[in-house]
């Protein structure tokens, strides 16, 4: 990898005025979802209300040569992984350019998201190995963007994002075994030194093993959940979720999610405090009748503690827009694949027991996973949102209610990921290749 300038980029930047000094100093953001349970929910940010949230205004924007994946923030600086192949670092209070560093990619997808922690950067990478070059992950310096160390995946690459909990990052892997067979792997490697922990793959004799979902896993409670999909000759007896021990990758528990045969094992869940929220299709069809649910599972056993069908039967295509995000009390947000639908609603809360506290229609199109921010009476609610007459990439909502607060305004749609919400800013991508910052005027 090399370390190249500004200018090589040609990047234009836009000074954060409005961002105080402090406030970027004490901002932070470190993977996706905000916590290794991904709830998306930052408690920490008290300077957005529901009270000046209409006076968000964008402050400025940092910019990149291509699309690009959920950033993060660390100690007073932005962190943003885009497909041009390179990692960029700004500084949040300024806009400058810290460094940019140039990392083949594996592959457009939610493998390319980035985690932080410990002074460790993990992003995706190409990694020069024995027998060959092949993709892993890589830790940087943030500081100086300088390679720390490198995990090489022997078979297959990274499928999903990382997730850092307790000085180790998980992440799926897939690929393919010396003898053949496919395979699906949650893989746990040292934050601080890239050394194999463990690997857990449910493999047997066959072309299959265990498959994955295209969630992002969650740990929470000593335990790393995800999606999966096996068989009776495999570890992963159903489709559904499967728990392992953080610590060992010993397979704890394995729950069915919808139906026996086609069950739903995409693993949209986030986690928190004992309590596993899953949003999932109980049938995985287009025209036979179906429900979106939420559902939650004990932690500890897999077991069931409710079951919410958040819609009616549906045919033709809907689906979850990502995970639930975990409001204040527990309460679950939800949106699906539609909008402007006065026959069908698309945005969902679903609190602590199981009870649909409220649904409605929204005119924008909700994409992506919600963020929520403070406590009480003021927590505000954001999602990525376009289409159907909003000009901008965000929109903020009263989760009490989901009433509509403030849209931003930028010409150019994109929503490719949840806004991230620190230090009494909102980022969300923008004008194509921009991470847009929004703050109250």
């Amino acid at each position: 990898m090399t370390i190249r300038s500004r200018n090589a980029f040609g990047l234009i930047l836009l000074v954060l005025a409005c961002a105080t000094a402090a406030h970027a100093q004490t901002a932070s953001w470190p993977q996706l979802g905000y916590n290794s349970g991904h709830t998306g929910y930052n408690a920490s940010e008290l300077v957005i209300t529901r009270k000046n949230v209409k006076a968000l205004a964008n402050i400025g924007s940092f910019s990149v040569n291509a699309e690009m994946k959920s950033p993060v923030i660390y100690k007073g600086a932005i962190y943003i992984r885009s497909l041009d192949g390179n990692v960029y670092a700004f500084v949040l209070a300024s806009g400058r350019l810290k460094w940019s560093v140039a990392v083949a990619l594996p592959g457009a997808g939610s493998s390319d998201d980035i985690a932080i922690a410990d002074n460790h950067l993990i992003v995706t990478c190409f990694v020069t190995s024995t027998p060959g070059p092949t993709s892993g992950i890589c830790a940087l310096d943030p500081k100086t963007g300088s390679v720390l160390w490198t995990y090489a995946i022997s078979y297959g690459g990274p499928f999903t994002a990382p997730v850092i909990a307790g000085g180790t990052v998980y992440l799926g892997q897939s690929g393919v075994q010396p003898d053949g067979n496919g395979t699906g792997a949650i893989v746990a490697v040292n934050l601080f030194n890239g050394k194999e922990r463990w690997r857990f793959w449910s493999c047997a004799p066959g072309p299959v093993c265990m498959k994955l979902g295209s969630g992002v896993p969650a740990v929470d409670g000593g335990l790393v959940y995800f999606g999966c999909s096996g068989g009776p000759q495999y570890a992963a007896k159903v489709i559904g979720t499967c728990a392992l021990n953080a610590t060992t990758g010993a397979l704890v528990w394995n729950a069915q999610i919808g139906d026996p045969t086609w069950g739903d094992w995409q693993g949209r869940l986030v986690a928190r405090k004992g309590t596993l929220y899953e949003a999932y299709q109980t049938a995985n069809c287009y025209n036979c009748g179906y429900t979106i649910d939420i559902v939650a599972l004990n932690e500890t056993s897999g077991a069931t503690l409710w079951d919410t069908p958040i819609t009616s039967q549906l045919v033709n295509s809907f689906y979850p827009t990502g995970a639930p995000t975990l409001g204040q009390t527990g309460t679950a947000y939800q949106a699906i694949s539609t909008s402007n639908n006065a026959n069908q609603p698309n945005l969902f809360a679903v609190d602590a027991t199981g009870t649909i506290a409220w649904r409605l229609s929204t005119i924008q199109n909700l994409g992506n996973t919600a963020t929520v921010v403070g406590g009480g009476a003021k927590q505000v609610l954001f999602y990525a949102c376009f289409g159907n007459g909003t000009q901008g990439t965000t929109c903020a909502y009263n989760p009490h209610n989901g009433s509509l607060l403030w849209t931003s305004s930028d010409q150019n749609l994109a929503s490719r990921f949840a806004p991230v919400v620190a230090g009494g800013v909102v980022y969300n991508d923008c004008n194509s290749n921009s991470v847009c910052a929004y703050a109250p005027h």
